[in-house]
């Protein structure tokens, strides 16, 4: 029997922030198949993919599973304010975006933490406008595209390893989880068409709901195992991870 070496790479929850890391899905999915869970990258964002690779070069594993994109993909303006200073290297364009923000006044927006239904104009407006931003970004930004070429290197250089990539994961806030719908369709065409490589739409594996939310954005113990379980049907039924 081979034995099953997996490297993870993604957000807080590879370390299943804010619950237990030893219930998270990579400890569960290795509970789950029998494999070793040799390395995991937490906290990882899509400009700095490049040198977090580095872990697969070295480890050479059976398996990489990437959890991208929830960071990326938000409907919220602060946070797309500080992308854009990030992925452009242009600090006038946050000042400027800052400048907007900051002239709104205040109490126009709903109270923190509410989230406007779905269908209602502002929730479409935030929609719209974060969607141009993040839109621009991937269309311009050189850092991005580095990634990519990078990402699209080390699948070539390691073709008896399987990537599986996960879509960014679902959260409760319409126009937020909207945005990370827009956020797997991207990714999903960015990644490189190779038979090692493959996808999982976590929005087919985890029910809309707060029973597998801690919180508006991150899941609970039972969204991480909702989430290993599909993980592991993938692996049995399409990576042929015994062979």
């Amino acid at each position: 029997m081979k034995q099953v070496e997996i490297v993870v790479l993604g957000g807080c929850h590879v370390l299943g922030w804010p619950n237990s890391e030893t219930r998270a899905f990579p400890a569960l999915l290795s509970e789950l198949i029998g494999a070793a869970i040799v390395a995991r990258v937490p906290h990882l964002k899509l400009v700095q993919l490049a040198e977090k690779l580095a872990v697969v070069d070295e480890l050479r594993p059976s398996h990489v599973v990437l959890q991208l994109g929830n960071y990326e993909f938000t409907a919220y303006l602060k946070s797309l304010i500080h992308q854009f200073s990030q992925v452009f290297d242009a600090p006038f364009v946050a000042q400027n975006l800052g400048l907007c923000a900051a002239e709104a006044p205040a109490g126009a927006g709903p109270a923190a933490g509410a989230t406007p239904p779905a269908g209602r104009p502002a929730h479409c407006a935030r929609v719209a406008a974060a969607g141009a931003l993040v839109g621009a970004s991937w269309l311009f930004s050189r850092r991005y595209r580095a990634s990519f070429r990078a990402l699209r290197a080390c699948v070539q250089r390691h073709p008896a390893t399987n990537f599986i990539f996960l879509s960014p994961l679902p959260c409760l806030p319409p126009a937020d989880n909207a945005l990370r719908r827009l956020g797997g369709w991207l990714l999903r065409h960015r990644m490189p068409a190779r038979p090692n490589v493959h996808w999982l739409d976590s929005h087919q594996l985890l029910p809309l709901g707060r029973g597998v939310f801690a919180d508006p954005s991150h899941l609970n113990d039972r969204g991480h195992r909702v989430l290993a379980y599909g993980l592991a049907a993938a692996f049995f039924n399409h990576l042929d991870y015994l062979c």
